[in-house]
C-alpha cells in the first residue's frame, strides 16, 4: 500500500506530531487525501501536471454543459482513483445559474464502504467565511507597544534561549 503524508482534518497543513510527520494509516485515508486535493485542485493549476485536477473550467463554464454530462466526467474521475474497488451509489444537484456542482457518493475501498459529499463553487464565488470575532479576540494590537520590547524579546527567544546549553 502507498503511503502519503498525512494532512489534517481541513487537508491544508501537513501533520506534525512532536516533530514528526504524520503519515495515512489505512487505505481509506489516502483514499479522502487523494479526493480531498483532486477534486479542490483546478484542472491546469499544477505546472508539472496540466491535466491534474478535477474542476475543469472549459466543462464547468461551457453553457451548454447538462447535469448528466457533469455526473459521468466526475464518476470516471472517482473511479479513476487506484483505491476504489467499486462506486456504490452516487446523487448530484447542479445549480445552472450559479454553476455550483455538489454530490454525494459511496466507494467501496479495500472492503470496507466510504461516503463522501463534495461541493464544487466555480472561481469568482463568494464563499462565506465565519467572523472570527466571536471565536478570537481580535483587537488586530500587538502585545507589545514599543518597538525596543518587541526586538528585545525577539533576541532573548530566538539568541539567547537558543545559544544557552541548558536549554538543548
Amino acid at each position: 500500500m502507498a503511503y502519503d503524508f498525512a494532512l489534517d482534518s481541513d487537508g491544508g497543513d501537513l501533520v506534525i506530531s512532536k516533530g514528526k510527520f504524520g503519515f495515512t494509516q489505512t487505505v481509506r485515508e489516502v483514499l479522502r487525501q487523494r479526493m480531498y486535493i483532486t477534486f479542490r485542485t483546478f484542472k491546469g493549476e499544477w505546472f508539472l501536471n496540466t491535466n491534474f485536477g478535477a474542476y475543469d473550467k472549459e466543462l464547468f463554464l461551457n453553457k451548454g454543459v447538462t447535469k448528466e454530462v457533469l455526473d459521468s466526467y466526475f464518476i470516471s474521475i472517482i473511479n479513476n482513483f487506484p483505491e476504489v474497488q467499486s462506486l456504490r451509489s452516487f446523487d448530484a444537484t447542479y445549480d445552472v445559474a450559479s454553476r455550483v456542482y455538489s454530490m454525494t457518493f459511496a466507494v467501496v475501498a479495500d472492503g470496507t464502504t466510504g461516503v463522501y459529499k463534495i461541493d464544487l463553487t466555480p472561481p469568482g464565488v463568494e464563499v462565506a467565511y465565519p467572523d472570527p470575532s466571536g471565536i478570537f479576540d481580535v483587537d488586530n494590537q500587538c502585545d507589545f507597544p514599543d518597538i525596543d520590547q518587541t526586538n528585545a524579546y525577539y533576541e532573548y527567544l530566538n539568541i539567547t534561549l537558543a545559544t544557552d546549553r541548558r536549554w538543548l
